[in-house]
């Protein structure tokens, strides 16, 4: 599983050309898969994208 999150100080926060990287993406660390579930952490004020891998088993 890998994920990125979008997140900045405020919910009204933006890049501008003074602030370029006031809102930005970096690697999401919050998730985790144990069996067939996963738990996620959500931070305030962010997006969270997931990539998840699906692994046939056969019993």
């Amino acid at each position: 599983m890998t994920g990125q999150i979008l997140t900045g100080p405020a919910i009204t926060a933006l890049n501008t050309f003074m602030q370029p990287y006031a809102v930005e993406h970096k690697a999401f660390k919050g998730a985790r898969v144990q069996g067939n579930a996963v738990t996620i952490a959500l931070p305030p004020r962010s997006i969270v994208i997931l990539k998840l891998e699906y692994r046939e088993i056969l019993y």
